[in-house]
């Protein structure tokens, strides 16, 4: 009976498709793009640790520390939110003139940012500072980009597995340096007794972050090698662009590789793949807008009461979890399982994560903090988290394979941007202020903001379910139908830190929001460096700008100025995209979580550490500048990071948008006998046309997106919650850490983040599939979420007890697995592009739509952190069960991913 034929049976037997051999990764300017990924988390979370002390220094809550979320919140949003106006636009630029100026500009925005906000010393200032960061920096699009036209089909998990690995990386180094340069004037009085530092105790940590983005700066200047050539252009960023003639090597036609409008760039895979990318980004920034808040908060207020460094040591060991996780088991989860299940799993840990916050308060408050139970459950978040962070790399998979053509990657990874940056601005302001609304009206306990999260991530399943298997595939791309689609303002109340530092971290993405598509749309005409060199300087504006706030004001206008011209996270991504092909695209993507958890480990370390460097270090910093701003100096060192990022990239980061010359220019390829010279000049010839907006809401892409923006806004709740919940009083469900300690906490997040994306993350995705590793990433959420109720009850029982730091380590190590989930997303947004020509405009609206849940997840998650306090929602909890509960619709939403990025037509990645 084996020999039955039907009228199904096909007439000849088949050929098995022959497994493509992976094409090898230029390792060179897939480091430079890396390092510019690290520079993103350590300018944006090395604030982490200190914020909420700042906050309340600054005097905004009027004395109420339950209002410290709402600030703090919004300070976090800031930076995404501004981001999100930009990040399309940086990416678009880049499409034109090349990623490399873009890169460039992005990263010297990002070293005056981080100077500004060191020297803040109001809150106006600090919300100025943080808004310039997010204006000149849309380098997270156009390095996005700029890893999709490194990498093929052949290579882009490894490509993009690389991504969440340096992104935790950074997660582990900002942290720290947050944690432990906040106040050195008090830390280390030997080194910085001056005025200055006493007057600006927080810009030691911003300095530090702006040395090393003007490290990143310089060597992208000099080394980077532009991946798009561009036309003849009337700016001088075309002095940083590579113009390279190229012609299609397989089948002998000609490609149309014009830049895509915007129309044409909503196609199914485009906005399916974003709006992944956005739920990602939502949850997971409101997820750590919240973590800190937990931390920092008092016990009775839903927190742990543990001080700034305590935080930031948490935050650190996450980011050292997150890093190390997806570099070791990322690629070979998503190879084993497929990317969508990757995602939906990573997704899906929201609604654990979530859950367990309020029940480590509960612990913390029957134990102490200090007790060995908070620490197991930490732990556990921690490892949920470090599950999580692999949807990052997932999404960012089907991302750079949704762009309608390849001249649109910049395009496609700037609108992803876009959106990211909205959701990243709205994250941690909502989380933020949902946690202080919480605690005030005792919502379920004062637990309503975790619960409210909860049923986000539920959202999330569902839209991620929506993704295919596996990433799309150029070749095999059917025709997509367009889908058009010491502040006073807590007034004394602790309580209502919450709020304010949820919506200054996340005005950043929500201005990013505003921007990053048309940085990404621009980085598909004029290529990925002018964009991303745009962005850093943007960043370094803003961050400059935020460290010489002294008002609340100041702080949102330079939290709005940084995410406004800032487009880089999506140009990055296309760059990325570009860089590698399917057969190296995990290992990739893999290192963009591990440098973002280096720049994560690096930031809130900076913030922490050079925070009040007048108090901190009085004999180095006696000065009265460093008392009038003391601030200024973690701004100052971010800045200086940025900076370095930026000549680096001007001198070596070769343009990767090949076709950035223009629409009507014919491209041939030249002979080039490396690997690298290979994936840098074999890009689309002119013929592939860049699709428009509508072009663009394929279903690849708005499923990718979608579950991007989802990652993102449970990661950055979570990143806006832990120094919060880490500085928060143990009463008020903190940890009552010190600002060195929340920094070293958070360094670990960033460098064991960075570590597991790097041993992991490749294998994984190799292993599982990229959709497998995705979703068991994002259902680490749900588990961090549920410990932090737990450490923080913990505490309040038994203090810091070795249970809490047990607890805090889980969460560490859950959120070292979380941060695989950015290198399958970023495999899938950069599959999604309806064609290579559409990836940076790809790129640009997922980070646009990533921007704004990155905006909402900081505000939102510590916001809900204070409400819920202030409420006594579910005994001051009620932030994690909602943000648990969001968790669990992200992973519904996960599911929707295909088991593997979608795969297109990628001569620019393999062609001999």
């Amino acid at each position: 009976m084996s020999n039955l034929v039907d009228e199904e049976t096909p007439l000849l037997h088949a050929e098995p498709p022959k497994e493509r051999k992976p094409t090898p990764l230029p390792k060179l300017q897939i480091a430079i793009c890396l390092l510019l990924q690290v520079c993103e988390p350590i300018a944006s979370q090395s604030i982490y640790p200190y914020i909420n002390q700042l906050i309340s220094e600054l005097g905004v809550t009027g004395g109420d520390d339950r209002k410290v979320g709402y600030y703090a919140g919004l300070i976090e949003s800031l930076f995404f939110l501004t981001e999100a106006t930009t990040v399309l636009q940086w990416s678009r630029a880049s499409d034109h003139i090349g990623r490399k100026p873009v890169l460039l500009i992005g990263l010297f925005g990002l070293t005056i940012s981080m100077l500004c906000f060191g020297l803040s010393r109001t809150f106006t200032t600090l919300v100025i500072s943080r808004c310039l960061t997010g204006l000149l920096n849309g380098n997270i699009g156009v390095m996005k980009s700029v890893m999709g036209e490194l990498t093929d089909s052949t290579n882009r998990a490894e490509g993009f597995s690389l991504m969440p690995v340096v992104w935790g990386f950074g997660s582990t180094i900002g942290p720290l340096i947050g944690g432990t340069l906040a106040r050195p004037h008090e830390r280390f009085p030997k080194y910085f007794s001056g005025t200055f530092w006493k007057t600006y105790p927080y810009f030691l940590p911003c300095l530090v972050p702006a040395v090393v983005v003007m490290m990143g700066f310089t060597i992208t200047l000099i080394f980077f090698k532009e991946v798009r050539s561009i036309h003849a252009l009337p700016f001088s960023l075309i002095l940083y662009i590579n113009q390279t003639i190229q012609k299609r090597s397989q089948g002998g036609g000609e490609i149309d590789d014009k830049p895509v409008p915007l129309r044409k760039l909503l196609t199914y895979r485009v906005v399916l793949s974003v709006s992944n990318y956005v739920v990602l980004a939502f949850l997971n920034i409101a997820l750590y807008a919240l973590l800190p808040l937990f931390l920092a908060m008092p016990l009775e207020i839903g927190g742990l009461n543990m001080d700034p460094p305590a935080i930031g040591y948490i935050l650190g060991a996450l980011g050292i979890l997150l890093a190390s996780y997806q570099a070791v088991f990322f690629a070979k989860i998503v190879r084993y399982f497929g990317e969508r299940t990757v995602f939906i799993a990573s997704l899906s840990t929201y609604l654990p994560v979530f859950a367990l916050l309020p029940m480590i308060n509960m612990a913390a408050r029957s134990y102490g903090t200090n007790s060995w139970p908070v620490w197991i459950l930490i732990g556990m978040v921690l490892v949920l988290l470090a599950i999580m962070d692999m949807a990052y790399g997932t999404i960012f998979m089907y991302i750079t394979s949704s762009p309608p053509s390849k001249r649109a990657l910049g395009a496609t990874n700037g609108l992803s941007q876009t959106t990211v940056s909205i959701a990243r601005a709205i994250g941690p302001a909502l989380s933020t202020s949902l946690f202080s609304y919480s605690v005030e009206h005792n919502i379920l306990g004062g637990y309503g903001v975790y619960f409210f999260l909860m049923i986000l991530s539920c959202f999330a399943l569902v839209l991620a379910c929506r993704l295919p298997p596996r990433p799309w595939d150029h070749e095999d791309t059917p025709p997509q139908t367009p889908l058009v689609s010491t502040l006073d303002i807590i007034g004394g109340d602790t309580r209502k830190i919450g709020y304010y530092a949820g919506l200054i971290e996340s005005l950043f993405f929500a201005t990013e929001a505003l921007t990053v598509f048309q940085w990404s749309r621009m980085s598909d005409r004029i290529g990925r460096k002018p964009v991303l060199m745009i962005g850093m300087i943007g960043t370094m504006l803003s961050m400059i700008c935020f460290g010489l706030s002294r008002t609340f004001a100041t702080l949102v206008i330079s939290r709005c100025l940084c995410g406004l011209l800032n487009g880089n996270i999506g140009v990055m991504k296309s760059a990325m995209g570009e860089l590698t092909d399917s057969t190296n695209r995990a290992d990739a993507f893999a290192l963009m979580p591990v440098v973002w958890a280096f720049g994560a480990t690096m930031g809130p370390l900076i913030g922490g550490s050079l925070a009040r460097p007048a108090d901190r270090f009085p004999s180095i910093f006696t000065g009265t500048f460093w008392k009038e701003f003391p601030y200024f100096l973690p701004c100052l060192g971010t800045v200086l990071f940025v900076f370095v990022t930026f000549i680096i990239t001007g001198l070596f980061f070769k343009e990767t948008a090949h076709h950035a010359h223009g629409p009507k220019r014919s491209l041939s390829r030249s002979s080039s006998s490396s690997s690298s010279d290979t994936l840098l000049e074999s890009q689309p010839t002119s013929d592939e046309q860049s699709v428009g907006f509508r072009g663009l809401l394929i279903f690849p892409v708005i499923i990718s997106i979608a579950n991007y923006v989802t990652l993102a806004f449970f990661n950055i709740s979570v990143n806006a919650l832990l120094p919060l919940f880490f500085h928060m009083p143990i009463d008020m469900g903190g940890l009552n850490l010190e600002p060195a300690a929340i920094g070293y906490i958070m360094g670990i997040y960033g460098a064991g983040t960075g570590l597991f994306q790097i041993l992991f993350f490749a294998k994984l995705v190799r292993g599982f599939g990229t959709r497998r590793v995705f979703i068991w990433s994002m259902a680490s959420f749900i588990p961090v979420f549920m410990l932090f109720p737990v450490i923080s009850l913990v505490a309040k029982t038994w203090d810091l007890c070795w249970t809490v730091w047990v607890l805090v380590g889980l969460i560490l190590l859950l959120l070292f697995f979380m941060d695989t989930a950015y290198g399958c997303i970023f495999m899938y947004v950069t599959e999604s592009a309806p064609n290579r020509r559409s990836l940076g405009a790809t790129n640009g609206l997922a980070q646009t739509t990533v921007s704004f849940a990155r905006a909402l997840g900081p505000a939102l998650s510590t916001s809900l952190y204070s409400f819920s306090i202030q409420t006594n929602l579910l005994g001051g909890y009620g932030v994690y069960a909602i943000l648990a509960t969001l968790g669990c619709l992200a992973l519904i939403l996960a599911s929707q991913l295909p088991m593997e990025p979608w795969q297109k037509e990628e001569e620019g990645a393999h062609q001999k």
